[in-house]
Order: structure tokens, then C-alpha cells, then sequence
């Protein structure tokens, strides 16, 4: 927006604003008879031209940056005067004046920028003006006082900016906070142990419950009584008769059982109850047992190299034969016979017993608990849990945190994630989410470092570093960044404010939750494309949603050329 003035015989004053309409303000008939430098610089301001760029003021970042100009034409400025020029902010509240910059002829003993009389001056100034709210619904001039010798005159208020764009603001802090993988409890191996026993025997013999694998397996059941599954399976040898072999087996289960009992100091009153029956009261037990174990049997001659008729013998035991008449062919294979009854059958006749710890009373308890809990409480009592379990993890603290922040419980997030933090201190998740903290104090630079250091550490952290360029005043960055990300309220904000409009659309179209906001900010879309259908048809459905946007749009500098149509009225009534 300028001001120009033009000394003619007939003068016409001439306003240009943003919108590129040309009002006359003025048209007099001045007549002079005779003109000196003193007069011109007193009576004559219509010379004296003023400009500003931009007309409407932008918000980028935290500031308005700005240029003001002035020109002074030649043989205009008194030798000996002064012009003080003042560019004021007018608001509703208030003039705030934001800069005073004092013009002084050649011949001058007062302090300012000096004009040459012959030549005149251009002047330029920048300004990075820190923001404040009120810039948002104001107007700039430029208030002139001329001074020459002793006589005095202030010039009439000349505007030069109207407004100013805070588009920026619309942006919605809605960063996004990154979970850890939680750490799988490392499963517990199972114990396990194999009791010996002698041909046609079932007590336990004392090298046999010494030994080292039983002794493991009994202290793993005492310490852990209730928090797995016992297996216990009798086996007997493929020798003798079926049926006292059946016996047999179910004998060295049982003593087995017998033995646990003892190591769980087994006290009841109950004399005829075997030792497995109360196991099973007092544990997941299981017991079985497998007479003739010619499985085993044929897996251990599979594997060896000590008989010379393996094949025969593998023939004769998978064969359809009876149990009885395989054990006679057997025995009449001779010399390989005796080395199979002394080497292989003996180890056919045992226990195997198996502890699986595969349950935790404490663990059931907090399940039952969690499901009375609503969704959102449960979730955080597992994070809670997570930390107990895992207290040298960062994951538990980075998580909590990740909760608690959606939850907007911001001092107890800081205080989980500065334990991550020093658990982990370079992990993308961290590093996110501390990011994230920042932001919600308004850091955004700390926040844009944070960011950048989770992307480094691997975290797709587009949206976060995009949302963050906002209000930073990088609407390149905030472009590029929200490009990659999924589409959002945001990511159009960010194409909107980085002037890349095409895929601004692109993105709105395919934005689902469509409230007051999204149409507000596709009205401001359509302005920028000077597209008047979907401007007013945007503000016409934003309004009904949400009435406060019909104030906001009148103060909206996104429509100040709007502001006095017609269909504009009529868009927001």
C-alpha cells in the first residue's frame, strides 16, 4: 500500500490498498503565485511518498517482518527544517508508535537522517517485529510532523499496512508421541530330570535322587510349587511280561510322585491316599505311564553303531508282531541281543519327570484386575507393571510417559521421561517424545532439535518435524515434511502456509473428519486460489457449525479484500 502526491495546479490524492482499488480522497485547485522550499515542506505533503511491503502484514514464526520506504523528491526539504515520521500501530486497544525516524535539512543543527535539498532522499528500513495479539486486528500509518525554522505542522495520518495474517495460528499442536516395543519376559526352560531304576524294580535308589538334574528339578518345584505343570511318565523296558511291565511303570511314576511330595513337605492324614492324588490337589500334575517303550527303543538302535544287526532288529520292532514275539525274535539275534540288554534296555527303565513354568498366580490376579479397569485405566496399570518388571528397561518409563502425555499430564511425563532418558539416551523414542514435552511448552526449537535427532536414530518422525516448522516460521520445511505424511488437518495447514496449494487440495479431499476448523481453513484455501465459491460455500459451513468463526473471519486478514462485498456478508450471516 502506498501514498503518493503529485504538486499540479490540480491535486489528486491518490490510495492504493492491498486489494489494488484506487480511491480519490482529494481533488483541490491550488494556485500558487510563488513557491519557496519552506512553503512546499509545510503546505505541500501530497509530495512527500510513503510505502509499505507487505500491505497486509504476515505472522511467520514468532515475528512480522516488514519494509517501509519513504521518498523525498528534490528542492522539497527546507535546508534548515525537520521531519519527524512516526509509524504508529492503531488497534481497539490502543496506539503502540513502533518506530520514530527524524529528517533533517542540510543546514540543520537537530540530529537525524540528512536530505540534500538538490537531490532529495529514498529511504528504506526493515523490521522484524515481534509479534504481539493485537497486531492481528490493526492498521499501520505513518504520522508526519514538518518543521520549519520555528513553525510547526502535523500532516494528516497516512495508512500504509492493514492487518495482519495469522494463519500460523491455526496450526493444532496434536504432536505425536512414539511407544517403545515392551521386552518379552525371558521364558523360564523347563526343568527336567530322569530317574533310573533297576530291572523290575521301582524304588529310588539314593545315587539315583542325588543326582544332580533330579536335585535341580526338586528345588525348582519347591521354590516355584504353584507357578508351572508337572509331568511325570513311567516307563518300563520291552522285556518280560506285558502286564508286569504295565505295573512296573505305573510303580516308578508313582514313586517318583512320592518323592516330590516330600520335597513339598507333604502332610496329610489321609494314609491310603497315594502321593500323585495329592499332588494333583495341590499342583497342575499330570502323570502317566508307557509300559513298553519301543519307540525309545528303536530310536536309540537308530542311532548306534555298536550292533551288527541293526537292520534286522529295526525290522523285528516295527514290525505287527505281539510285544511277547518280538521280544523272542529279539533274544535269539545272540551276541547282539546280550549288547542290547546291556547297553540300551537299562536306560528304558525310568521316569522322566518335567517341570514347565508357564504360570504365575500374580500374573493371573493383575489379568482379572485389569479387566474390571476401563480401557484407559488398564493400559496405564500394564505400563505400571511394565516398569516393575523391567526397572533397568527404558521402555516402561518411555511409555508411561508416551500415556500420560496423550492424557495431558505433562509434569509427570517430564519426570518418566528423565529416567528414560537416562536409561537410554539415544533411542528414537526417547528422543520423540522429548521432543514432544518441548513443544508443549511452545520450545520449538528444542523441540525441531530433538525431532531431527529421533529421525538420525530411525524414527519417521515427518509429522512431528513438519507440525514443528509451524509456528517456527519454516513453511518450506513444514511443506516438505507434511508431504510425506498422512493427510491431516495439519499437513493442509502446513501445503497452505508453504503456498503449495495443489496438494493443499489434494489432501483436504481425502480428510474424513470434516468440523468447523477443516472448513475454515478451506475457505482461507479457496481465498489464496481466488476461488469465491469454495471461499464463501467454506465459510457459509464453518460458520454453522461453529458461530465464533463469523467474528473471526470479519477480522481475518486472509479476506481483507472481501471484507466490504456482498457475498462476503452474506457468506458469514
Amino acid at each position: 500500500m502506498f501514498i503518493r502526491y503529485i504538486n499540479k495546479t490540480s491535486v489528486h490524492m491518490n490510495l492504493f490498498t492491498t486489494f489494488g482499488h484506487k480511491l480519490t480522497l482529494v481533488s483541490a485547485a491550488i494556485i500558487f503565485a510563488a513557491t519557496s522550499c519552506s512553503i512546499k515542506m509545510l503546505e505541500q505533503p501530497e509530495m512527500l511518498d510513503y510505502k509499505m511491503s507487505p500491505a497486509v502484514w504476515v505472522l511467520k514464526g514468532d515475528s512480522v517482518n516488514m519494509e517501509s520506504r519513504l521518498s523525498i523528491p528534490n528542492k522539497f526539504f527546507h535546508k534548515k527544517g525537520m521531519l519527524k515520521t512516526k509509524l504508529v500501530l492503531v488497534s481497539p486497544s490502543g496506539e503502540t508508535v513502533l518506530d520514530q525516524i527524524d529528517y533533517v535539512g542540510e543546514k540543520s543543527k537537530e540530529k537525524g537522517i540528512t536530505v540534500p535539498f538538490e537531490n532529495g532522499i529514498r529511504k528504506s528500513k526493515g523490521y522484524a517485529l515481534p509479534y504481539k495479539p493485537e497486531f492481528e486486528n490493526s492498521k499501520i500509518v505513518v504520522r508526519t510532523e514538518a518543521t520549519v525554522k520555528k513553525k510547526s505542522k502535523q500532516f494528516p495520518d497516512v495508512q500504509v499496512a492493514n492487518a495482519t495474517i495469522t494463519t500460523q495460528n491455526l496450526f493444532r499442536p496434536d504432536f505425536k508421541v512414539l511407544s517403545a516395543t515392551e521386552p518379552k519376559p525371558k521364558p523360564v526352560p523347563p526343568a527336567t530330570a530322569v530317574v533310573f531304576f533297576d530291572i523290575n524294580k521301582s524304588n529310588i535308589k539314593k545315587n539315583e535322587s542325588d543326582k544332580s538334574d533330579v536335585q535341580a528339578f526338586l528345588g525348582e518345584l519347591k521354590n516355584r510349587p504353584v507357578m508351572g505343570r508337572v509331568r511325570v511318565q513311567g516307563y518300563a523296558s520291552p522285556d518280560g511280561k506285558l502286564d508286569k511291565n504295565n505295573v512296573l511303570a505305573e510303580q516308578r511314576a508313582e514313586s517318583v510322585a512320592n518323592m516330590m511330595s516330600k520335597t513339598l513337605d507333604r502332610k496329610t492324614k489321609n494314609k491310603r491316599q497315594k502321593a500323585s492324588e495329592w499332588l494333583v490337589e495341590k499342583l497342575p500334575y499330570e502323570q502317566q505311564s508307557q509300559t513298553e517303550d519301543w519307540m525309545a527303543l528303536a530310536s536309540a538302535i537308530r542311532s548306534s553303531g555298536d550292533l551288527s544287526d541293526n537292520s534286522k532288529m529295526m525290522s523285528v520292532i516295527q514290525g505287527s508282531g505281539s510285544n511277547l514275539d518280538k521280544q523272542k525274535s529279539l533274544k535269539k539275534m545272540g551276541t547282539s541281543y546280550k549288547v542290547l540288554a546291556d547297553k540300551f534296555l537299562p536306560t528304558l527303565r525310568r521316569t522322566q519327570i518335567e517341570y514347565v513354568v508357564d504360570f504365575d498366580p500374580a500374573k493371573k490376579a493383575r489379568e482379572e484386575a485389569l479387566a474390571a479397569m476401563t480401557p484407559e485405566a488398564a493400559e496405564k496399570a500394564k505400563l505400571d507393571q511394565l516398569i516393575v518388571d523391567f526397572p533397568s528397561s527404558y521402555v516402561g518409563y518411555n511409555n508411561l510417559a508416551a500415556w500420560n502425555i496423550r492424557n495431558g499430564n505433562m509434569d509427570e511425563a517430564a519426570r518418566l521421561m528423565d529416567q528414560a532418558s537416562k536409561l537410554s539416551p539415544n533411542s528414537a523414542e526417547v528422543l520423540n517424545n522429548l521432543g514432544v514435552l518441548a513443544a508443549s511448552k511452545r520450545n520449538y526449537r528444542t523441540a525441531s532439535s530433538q525431532f531431527a535427532q529421533a529421525a538420525r536414530a530411525g524414527a519417521q518422525v515427518d509429522y512431528n518435524q513438519g507440525l514443528c516448522a509451524i509456528p517456527l516460521g519454516d513453511w518450506a520445511t513444514a511443506g516438505n515434511r507434511m508431504a510425506r505424511a498422512e493427510d491431516s488437518y495439519n499437513k493442509v495447514l502446513a501445503l497452505v502456509l508453504a503456498e503449495n496449494y495443489a496438494g493443499a487440495s489434494a489432501a483436504l479431499e481425502k480428510i474424513t473428519d470434516k468440523d468447523a476448523a477443516y472448513f475454515y481453513l478451506r475457505a482461507i484455501l479457496g481465498s489464496r486460489m481466488d476461488n469465491r465459491d469454495m471461499m464463501t460455500t467454506s465459510l457459509t459451513r464453518a460458520v454453522a457449525l461453529s458461530g465464533s468463526y463469523r467474528e473471526k473471519a470479519r477480522k481475518d486478514a486472509e479476506f481483507v479484500k472481501h471484507w466490504d462485498k456482498d457475498y462476503f456478508q452474506v457468506s458469514i450471516r
